[in-house]
């Protein structure tokens, strides 16, 4: 019984390892206006330049956004809010 079990568990963690091999990055950062100041609730929109694949998100109240787990590459990364000029820049994640 105790065999069975053992390998039962090395066979569960040798499904998972394919998964742990992936290797991704992230980009945050912090909106802010040409005075300093922070910009809450500006739509940050990250786009891979090689899949076209998009993400988009809000800039908390202290300015800051997040793309998490994003493939390596190069991205377009633009920030819009009304009332304020748009940004965009070419940045990677590795």
């Amino acid at each position: 019984m105790k065999t069975k079990f053992v390998a039962l568990a090395l066979l569960c963690l040798s499904l998972g390892l394919p998964s742990y091999a992936q290797t991704f990055g992230d980009i945050s950062g912090e909106v802010r206006d040409s005075s300093g100041a922070v910009i809450a609730g500006a739509r940050v929109t990250i786009t891979n330049t090689g899949t076209a694949a998009t993400r988009e998100v809000l800039s908390n109240d202290a300015g800051l956004y997040a793309f998490p787990s994003l493939a390596p590459g190069v991205y377009n990364l633009r920030a819009e809010k009304q009332g304020f000029k748009t940004t965009a820049v070419q940045i990677s994640a590795e």
